[in-house]
């Protein structure tokens, strides 16, 4: 019995694709690596053919297709840069098909660079100064210098390895990350690192140093300065001064602001006066009230605001 084939084996119907555990970065399917040593499957070959795997007239690897119409090639050595595989095949009867372009492949090996220079963002740094990189935010936005697009950014605590966030930088290589979690009270310094498309890790960034600050202290009780204390008494609190001086302790670079509490409720809201604030120095801020005050009773009461923006409960009341 003889069988007569004549058939070529169709180059139509054959696929290659760098396996997954090889495909390495930010995608599975984008045939980007940062190996050099892969492997390749082909599938929709003929079952008993002799299959070539070749980049140009090189021969990579050669193959015996399963009886499922697949085959594996094991790549080494490979170099950086793009490479065009094709295949060719030969069935049991000697027929050989022709060769078409079916997979290209990008080797990746380069180390990016570290990122630039880290930025807590302006609405995350709160308090009397958006640049100085005091909040009271506790799950700060922090950005950057762009990145390679497409890159994975990843950002770090103080000891560099806890992960407090990543993200993918955009077509610009821009990208910001706001952590996922709680950060706690005192200095953390930030650092960063990018990793490419093809799975390539760069060195930290330079490090990011930013105080959270949570927690006002409440301020003294406010007092009227012995030279607005006029009258008989300079304790008693009776005053003909419209504009008159109010003493409150504090902690120093903090911000005090002194308000009439008209419904003596213990809370700065609508319907009470601002009378002014005043940063503490020494242990002390003193605050002229303005506007005028106009003649009567008033409860008097301040609160604190800290370096990272808290604000404090108010203080216990003057009359």
């Amino acid at each position: 019995a003889i069988t007569i084939d004549t058939v070529v084996p169709s180059t139509a119907t054959p696929a290659l694709d760098l396996i997954t555990a090889d495909d390495s970065g930010s995608s599975s399917t984008d045939n980007r690596t940062n190996k050099t040593a892969y492997t390749i499957n082909a599938t929709g070959l003929e079952p008993g053919a002799t299959v070539e795997l070749k980049e140009g007239a090189t021969v990579i690897a050669t193959a015996t297709v399963s009886a499922g119409g697949t085959a594996n090639f094991s790549v080494t050595a490979a170099t950086s840069g793009t490479h065009d595989y094709v295949v060719a095949q030969t069935d049991a009867a000697g027929n050989t098909s022709t060769t078409a372009i079916l997979l290209m492949v990008d080797v990746d090996t380069a180390v990016p660079a570290a990122p630039g220079a880290l930025d807590l963002a302006t609405v995350s740094d709160t308090g009397s100064s958006n640049t100085d990189n005091i909040t009271s935010d506790t799950t700060p936005t922090i950005s950057g210098a762009p990145v390679e697009p497409g890159a994975i950014v990843t950002l770090y605590d103080s000891d560099g390895t806890t992960v407090l966030g990543t993200t993918v930088a955009d077509g610009s290589g821009n990208w910001s990350i706001t952590p996922s979690s709680i950060l706690s009270s005192g200095v953390h310094t930030f650092t960063t690192k990018q990793t490419d498309t093809a799975g390539n890790q760069g060195p930290a960034s330079a490090p990011l140093a930013v105080t959270i600050v949570t927690g006002a202290p409440i301020p003294g009780t406010p007092d009227l300065t012995t030279l607005t204390d006029s009258g008989i008494s300079s304790g008693d609190n009776l005053t003909n001064d419209p504009t008159p001086d109010f003493s409150v302790s504090g902690v120093d670079g903090n911000t005090i602001s002194v308000f009439a509490d008209v419904n003596n409720d213990g809370v700065f809201n609508a319907g009470d006066i601002a009378l002014g604030s005043a940063v503490v120095a020494g242990g002390v801020a003193t605050i002229t009230a303005a506007p005028d005050m106009l003649d009567g009773p008033y409860v008097i009461r301040a609160t604190q605001t800290d370096l990272g923006g808290n604000v404090s409960a108010a203080s216990s009341p003057l009359a």
